[in-house]
């Protein structure tokens, strides 16, 4: 029989699994991974930084449906991880960190990156452990995916060390765990569910509002189902965006940020609300946004968030999509809240009136508003846009419209700015025949700007826009607002040209000054066949409702 290293028993793992792409950083630590990954086939895409890896990872496993697969090396490869696997663990994202770590045999003597990794990462994982012995990969692979699949989505974490990664075992001695997940959904109770479409079918102002579990239980097609037999109006938030498409007629968007969103007060007014898979968290008023004496129905796969910071009259443990399918089974068709709809849509076309002056303006420097109306006006509807930063990204979030799972992606509860350049490369690797467009603040983009690197050595073509407020806007404009204009400390940046830096990394880069170029800018961009950057100069005064509302 032929030996196998451990980096090898890693990959056969992951090839079992079905795993198809890899992001990762090479060091020592982990070549027998890298080594092995790259000759079974796994297309690798390997960063400039590891944080942009645990990134791009997240990003992937919402447009793909899949864990997001990561690989860093130890100490300050682990360490520079951190923040990205914190971003999926608040977002709920399926993500496998496989990592290296310093040498067994010599724990405690001094050797180089010899830190207690598994302390750092435990509080920002579902799962962490470390491998002892080479014959016992396959085993804690196992476990790293059992995890992977069970319950609330999250990120999980392997660390094996170098000299187990290296160490060679003949095959005879390896056994590989078969059968070792459920594959099936958590359905929920019936008697619950019967209950819940009791209070929906009595209601006369009802609403569903669908998270992140929608999306990552691909609840799409069962939520259109009941959308259509009951005629309810649906909002969205986090991932949720896209689960049921905004060119549906039921669909209303998102109800974020809180103070731009009509939809907030279509909460208010709700007599009864179903929740699937979001937390009742500080963007959610803790779940206060839905009026007090509303029916509330709730569905997690986490029983831990059923009724947390808001009483609920239906709590339902179980997977979205299959506590739906339940649900379509029982439920009868339904008139439609005539009245209900109509006033929704007399919100939404009031907010529209409302903005028409901003997404029109011809104003230069650029309004905002204008910049990314017109990126909504010329994309189609099968693309993935992401939203990165403060201004820009709530100005964004109130415009564009998502059309699918991953379509339109934003920052997890952690707040993490500098995940667009990240999450464009995931989303593009994992929809490459989609157009990728990353809406970004400028000081977001500094943070993984060097990622434009990686996009070019690994060929993936996407385009950022960058909204060149010369700041860190929103705390700019917090600053105006609390001490006065002008009373500005350490939140100003430069006019600075990115489309110059993207230009000498191997990209495609222009400079957009006047509102009537942002379009052919974007079909030149995307013409380029090239990672992209429009650098776009925006109006430095604009403050969004949402900064006035904090």
């Amino acid at each position: 029989m032929a030996s196998v290293t451990g980096g090898e028993l890693v990959v056969r793992c992951l090839t079992r699994e079905g795993a198809e792409h890899m992001f990762c950083l090479h060091g020592g630590h982990i070549d027998p991974i890298i080594r092995a990954a790259h000759e079974q086939g796994i297309r690798l895409v390997d960063t400039r930084h590891e944080e942009a890896a645990a990134h791009a990872a997240c990003a992937y496993s919402f447009v793909k449906g899949k864990p997001g697969i990561v690989c860093v090396t130890a100490g300050p490869g682990v360490t520079n991880h951190v923040t990205g696997m914190a971003n999926a663990f608040m977002a709920g994202s399926p993500v496998l960190s496989v990592c290296g770590s310093s040498p067994l045999a010599e724990n405690d003597r001094g050797v180089e990156q010899d830190i207690d990794q598994l302390s750092i990462m435990k509080p920002i994982t579902k799962w962490a452990r470390t491998v002892h012995t080479l014959e016992r990969i396959p085993e804690y692979m196992a476990m790293a995916f059992r995890e992977l699949h069970g319950g609330r989505p999250g990120p999980v974490f392997l660390e094996i060390p170098t000299d187990i990664l290296f160490e060679e075992i003949d095959e005879s001695e390896v056994s590989f765990p078969e059968r070792y997940r459920p594959e099936g959904k958590a359905c929920g109770d019936p008697e619950m569910i019967a209950r819940a479409l009791d209070l929906l079918s009595q209601a006369e102002r009802p609403l569903i509002v669908v998270g992140s579990g929608g999306c990552l239980s691909r609840a799409g097609d069962e939520l259109l189902r009941l959308v259509e037999k009951m005629h309810i109006p649906v909002l969205s938030c986090n991932a949720g965006r896209g689960v049921l498409p905004d060119s549906h007629p039921m669909s209303f968007g998102s109800y974020l940020p809180i103070s731009l969103s009509p939809a907030a007060i279509a909460l208010n007014m709700a007599d009864c609300v179903l929740v699937l898979g979001t937390r009742f968290n500080k963007f959610f008023a803790y779940g206060f946004l839905i009026g007090e004496d509303a029916k509330v129905i709730q569905v997690d796969i986490d029983p831990a968030e059923i009724g947390r910071n808001r009483p609920v009259d239906v709590g339902i443990v179980g997977d979205v999509s299959e506590v739906l399918r339940q649900m379509n089974g029982l439920a009868t068709e339904k008139e439609e809240p005539s009245e209900w709809i109509q006033m929704l849509e007399g919100f939404q076309a009031s907010r529209f009136d409302e903005m028409e002056h901003m997404l029109k303006s011809t104003e230069v420097p650029i309004h905002p508003f204008r910049l990314v109306y017109d990126i909504r006006q010329f994309l189609d509807e099968d693309s993935i846009v992401i939203c990165d930063g403060g201004e820009i990204s709530v100005s964004a979030g109130c415009v564009m419209a998502a059309h699918g799972y991953g379509s339109l992606m934003s920052h997890s509860p952690l707040g993490d700015l500098g995940i667009g350049i990240p999450y464009g490369l995931g989303a593009k690797v994992a929809c490459p025949e989609k157009a990728v467009l990353v809406v970004s603040g400028d000081g977001s983009f500094g943070f993984n700007a060097m990622e434009f690197d990686t996009a070019v050595r690994n060929k993936i073509p996407f385009v950022a826009v960058i909204a060149n407020d010369q700041a860190w806007g929103m705390c700019k404009h917090f600053q105006e607002l609390k001490y006065g204009k002008g009373q500005y400390i350490a939140t100003l940046l430069r006019a600075t040209r990115y489309d110059k830096v993207v230009e000498a990394l191997g990209g495609y880069g222009e400079l957009v000054t006047e509102p009537t170029e942002i379009v052919p800018a974007l079909e030149r961009a995307f013409q380029s066949g090239l990672p992209a950057c429009l650098n776009v100069m925006v109006d430095p005064d604009y403050i969004s409702d949402a900064t006035a509302f904090e």
